[in-house]
């Protein structure tokens, strides 16, 4: 392949990486949209369920407190699920996006003579801070439902039981 056609095919690989950049940045927006919209509805359901329990307390309801635990624990565990593969989901689309910078980056300074046009077969590794940083941020959104789920929990029998 001689030194134009070379150039010609880098310059359609860079344009098609482009291309699926950009329709990997609508696919994380997605997912973080869906992960908002999660987060947030877990949180309404839940305060709903503890807001009938509050507010329809019947006497000598203690012995009833498994009825809204249960459905809390319930739908918190189907949002869990959920969340936790929507995350996964976003963790992995933003992992393939950094490597895909990192693919346009290489053809972009093989095609202005920048690096040599071989490379050693090793795949490309985007930032370990950045993929930490997002899995801090996975990790702490993960913990605080948790413990919202926990408080919730405690709330269904608190309330019924005082």
């Amino acid at each position: 392949m001689d030194a134009e056609e070379e150039r010609l095919s880098k310059t359609h690989i860079h344009d098609q990486l482009v291309e699926i950049n950009h329709n990997q940045e609508k696919r994380i927006r997605h997912e973080e949209t869906k992960a908002q919209n999660l987060t947030t509805g877990f949180a309404v359901v839940q305060a709903l369920i503890l807001n009938s329990v509050v507010i329809n307390k019947p006497s000598g309801s203690c012995k009833h407190w498994w009825v809204p635990f249960s459905l809390s624990l319930s739908v918190g565990v189907i949002y869990f699920i959920t969340i936790f593969e929507v995350l996964r989901k976003w963790y992995l689309l933003l992992y393939h996006l950094d490597v895909n910078y990192l693919e346009q980056e290489l053809i972009l300074l093989e095609m202005h003579g920048g690096a040599p046009s071989w490379r050693n077969d090793q795949p490309l590794k985007p930032d370990v801070v950045k993929l930490l940083r997002r899995k801090a941020y996975i990790t702490i959104l993960i913990s605080a439902m948790l413990a919202f789920q926990a408080l919730m929990l405690h709330a269904c029998r608190s309330f019924l039981c005082s």
